[in-house]
């Protein structure tokens, strides 16, 4: 555990030192490859699995995510912090759900350093095999055993949960950008369903929206701040409320209408879709900090025909998960 605190300590700091998150992120893959013996050059890591509510991406990205420095330390932090807020509310141990944890169940493994079987229990979900079984392996080690309430081989945004009372915190990274195509939003409407109205969510709030952003600087993107039109989609408790109070599978959203004027694009700029995640507590992943932030363009200058606009979108389940937009 000397090691796992070691790199524990890099992600929970204050601050965020680039240099030194990417020698602990190293530090921490080489850690998690010999906890298993997984061979991802083996082509059954890379299949996904294509669920009704998304994607349910292969072994290997699921692997990969670590690397994406401020999205892990963001995600551990926060978790942490959700920890923290729990046992200031009552004595432990917190009941943790993890719903698509991968093979390393890598949001939560740095904290068994830090909180004991005593403040922090672990249930996991995943669906993918190969990841369900290292996730078998690692917690059977006498190091983690404790931690360990149960682990589901089972589809989250379907999964029914014989004792949803007890969970004190849901954590779901299960997303892509502007939450396309994998199953954030359908796993956190069908776990909250069913989890007590105190219940903390990780992330508190992944929100989308249409922005626009002067392409002519796109070299320069990591510092350029968009100009912010109008949310389309907000997974959050509140935000949810409506999906959430229906108690039902079939999930409709509401549409968007925002009318966008010539002179709030000034000719130059192109509309993009943009997310912005508040983890939990102090901790955020802020415009095209992370893979998860990145914008998608989806209108140039050139693209335009009408001066003004009325931008119409809904956020919709099938046939994948996104943003489905039309202009008028």
């Amino acid at each position: 555990m000397q090691q796992l605190r070691q790199i524990a300590d890099v992600y929970l700091a204050d601050e965020l030192d680039y240099h030194e998150l990417k020698s602990a992120t190293l530090v921490f893959k080489r850690y998690l490859q010999e906890l298993t013996t997984l061979d991802l050059g083996n082509n059954v890591y890379r299949k996904d699995i294509h669920l009704t509510a998304g994607l349910a991406v292969a072994t290997e990205w699921a692997v990969r995510c670590v690397d994406d420095l401020e999205r892990t330390k963001r995600f551990i932090k926060g978790t942490a912090e959700a920890v923290r807020e729990v046992l200031r509310r009552r004595h432990g141990p917190v009941q943790l759900l993890y719903a698509g944890t991968g093979p390393y169940a890598t949001l939560v493994l740095p904290l068994l350093s830090v909180f004991n079987p005593q403040q922090l229990q672990l249930t996991l979900v995943e669906i993918n095999d190969q990841s369900y079984r290292s996730i078998l392996h690692i917690f059977a080690q006498p190091a983690f055993a404790p931690y360990l309430r149960e682990i589901m081989q089972a589809d989250a945004s379907t999964l029914k949960l014989t004792e949803p009372e007890v969970y004190d915190i849901l954590l779901s990274e299960t997303m892509q950008n502007t939450l396309k195509r994998e199953p954030q939003v359908a796993i956190t409407v069908n776990l909250l369903q069913q989890l007590r109205s105190d219940a903390l969510l990780v992330p508190q709030s992944i929100v989308v929206e249409l922005a626009a952003m002067d392409i002519r600087y796109r070299a320069m993107i990591g510092v350029q701040e968009p100009i912010a039109l109008g949310a389309l989609m907000e997974s959050s408790r509140q935000g949810l409320a409506e999906q959430i109070s229906l108690n039902t599978a079939e999930l409709t959203f509401p549409e968007v209408s925002l009318k966008i004027s010539d002179e709030a694009l000034e000719s130059k700029y192109s509309l993009a879709l943009t997310t912005e995640i508040h983890v939990f507590g102090t901790q955020y992943l802020r415009f095209n900090k992370s893979g998860l932030t990145i914008p998608d363009l989806i209108l140039s200058p050139d693209d335009r025909t009408n001066k003004d606009l009325t931008f119409r979108a809904r956020y919709e389940l099938r046939p994948e998960p996104g943003i489905v937009w039309s202009i008028g």
